[in-house]
């Protein structure tokens, strides 16, 4: 049954690419014929139209930085477009960004500039803390040095 919908879904989506539809049933009866289930199961995974993966963080102007490096380099890093990962915890209109629940050090994020529905997803999804991908640029956020997000990605 779970391989009769597997086979389903992976029609409607091949047929909505550029394959014809002779090229796509002699495909799926391939996979199909495969024996063995995970091997069945990567060509059927490799009949399906890919996404693009995201950008990486140095194709969209950002330097991926350690959330520990951040933390010790950040009066170095004045100015500088960065993406770092790790847990925020929303407290108030401010964001701190840390390793986890007890992080005694985190980094405070601004997140006035984020787009709304980011803002929005932060304010439902981070009250209680979350995991998430800040980029952004440092600078003075609290009076001290931090991130002024531009874009939050929740994970």
């Amino acid at each position: 049954m779970k391989y009769t919908i597997l086979a389903v879904t992976v029609s409607a989506a091949v047929f909505t690419g550029s394959a014809s539809k002779a090229d796509t049933t002699v495909e799926l009866a391939r996979c199909r014929a495969i024996g063995d289930s995970l091997q069945r199961l990567n060509c059927y995974d490799g009949l399906a139209p890919q996404q693009p993966p995201e950008p990486r963080a140095a194709e969209s102007g950002y330097t991926k930085t350690d959330l520990t490096d951040l933390k010790v380099d950040r009066e170095k890093m004045k100015g500088r477009s960065v993406e770092v990962a790790g847990r925020l915890q929303l407290v108030g209109e401010m964001l701190m960004l840390g390793s986890g629940d007890f992080d005694a050090n985190p980094l405070f994020v601004e997140f006035k500039e984020v787009p709304r529905d980011q803002r929005r997803r932060v304010v439902e999804d981070c009250n209680l803390g979350c995991r998430a991908t800040v980029r952004g640029k440092i600078g003075s956020v609290m009076f001290q040095t931090g991130v002024i997000a531009e874009t939050i990605v929740l994970r």
